[in-house]
């Protein structure tokens, strides 16, 4: 299969997922985050969407499903039950462009974004660095 590689900046593309993912939230849900909210997205690991996959089919007070130009923007978010702002997304961009890091054996395909009060998130961050399943109230 032919393919193209090209450089792009990792984290401002991450940057801009979480930008989308800000928008969609106020689309689907009405929600603007605040200053005292953060969006944090990764580029998900093969390990990483298993992870996101779970909390994503968790119990949700609303959930989010989109196809926007035919596969340009592909997501699907969960919000949580206590707190509107925290939000776990997944998002595809382009059809689920390869993109590699340093480490050229790992492709990601996909994004997982987090949302939430900051102290929420550094939370989450600090335990899936550790390795261990992030806690999402059900």
């Amino acid at each position: 299969m032919p393919s193209l590689a090209i450089p792009i900046d990792g984290e401002r593309l991450e940057a801009l997922v979480g930008y989308i993912v800000r928008g969609l939230m106020f689309h689907h849900w009405g929600v603007a985050l605040g200053s005292d909210c953060s969006v944090e997205a990764y580029s998900l690991t093969q390990r990483g969407e298993q992870t996101f996959n779970r909390h994503l089919a968790k119990n949700a007070v609303q959930r989010a499903l989109g196809n926007i130009g035919q596969g340009a923007l592909l997501y699907r978010g969960v919000q949580a039950v206590d707190n509107p702002n925290i939000s776990m997304w997944e998002v595809s961009l382009f059809g689920g462009f390869k993109t590699r890091g340093d480490d050229q054996r790992v492709a990601s395909t996909k994004f997982g974004v987090m949302t939430g009060p900051l102290a929420v998130i550094e939370r989450a961050a600090r335990i899936a660095a550790s390795g261990l399943t992030i806690p999402i109230p059900s």
